[in-house]
């Protein structure tokens, strides 16, 4: 089954949208056509897209084409389109009511809103603009493959660090690795370097969910669960960290890679780590 993101858009962004020239306003390179690419997939192909006056949109069907288009893509395996007119107002004037917004939703306004960057950090709420969605779609399109060899001139790999260089919010990953736990060696330079960069400085008082799947076959998987937990208690969080130490026979293992891999997540900032 095909997933969608929830994405709450303004009218005025998808105009924005209808309006770019990017050959023009965006050379093709990683950071400037290509983040319009990906932008317009998002938009108009992965997204339950909740829209702001949406009779305005209706009208506008017949003298903009690319709203033309995007509505009858909707039709066609596209994004599906909802009118989200009555209570749109309230994610840019009233708190609780973002808050009860679903965290993995996308975020696209004409300008930023009341509510400040940090603190939508904090709520874990993906908010762009129409000044800052090019730097911020990069991080939902983008994948990295590092090549790792012991041969230090072809050796890409230069510690964990990588993981805190995103910028998004994140309230939980999946860590998937039959031997990860093995040695000690792999403790100390694999598992416990990836929590301590993967961990958010603030999660406003929430819950960080973390979740490590392994081979069946490891020996002491109590004592290897204790290990880890206890490093985790180390670290003096504002926010609570619940762990889970999942036993997984290998095919299995080879299928949840796969699964990670491919599948677009409905739970937006899942941070999926495959060694």
């Amino acid at each position: 089954m095909k997933q969608y993101i929830e994405t709450y858009c303004q009218l005025s962004f998808l105009e924005q949208i209808s309006n770019m020239q990017p050959k023009i306003d965006y050379p093709d390179t990683l950071n400037g056509h290509q983040a319009y690419l990906n932008l317009r997939q998002i938009i108009e192909k992965k997204s339950e897209l909740l829209i702001d006056q949406y009779q305005d949109f209706e009208k506008k069907l017949k003298s903009n084409p690319y709203l033309k288009k995007l509505m009858k893509d909707s039709m066609t395996g596209g994004s599906n389109i909802h009118d989200f007119s009555k209570d749109f107002h309230l994610l840019l004037t009233d708190i609780h009511y973002l808050k009860g917004v679903n965290p993995s939703a996308i975020h696209y306004y004409d300008r930023q809103n009341i509510f400040t960057e940090k603190l939508c950090a904090e709520l874990g709420i993906f908010i762009n603009s129409k000044g800052s969605w090019k730097t911020k779609i990069v991080a939902l399109s983008n994948t990295y493959s590092i090549y790792v060899s012991k041969n230090p001139k072809t050796n890409q790999f230069k510690g964990w660090e990588v993981l805190n260089s995103t910028d998004l919010p994140i309230n939980a990953a999946v860590i998937v690795d039959p031997y990860i736990l093995n040695n000690s060696r792999a403790f100390q330079y694999n598992i416990y370097s990836i929590i301590e960069n993967i961990l958010p400085k603030t999660l406003n008082q929430n819950t960080f969910h973390l979740t490590i799947l392994i081979s069946k076959d490891i020996a002491c998987p109590q004592r290897q669960y204790e290990a880890v937990k206890n490093y985790i208690d180390s670290f003096k969080k504002t926010y609570s960290i619940e762990f889970g130490l999942y036993l997984v026979g290998n095919n299995n293992l080879v299928f949840a890679k796969t699964f990670m891999r491919k599948k677009k997540f409905n739970f937006l900032w899942q941070l999926s780590i495959n060694i």
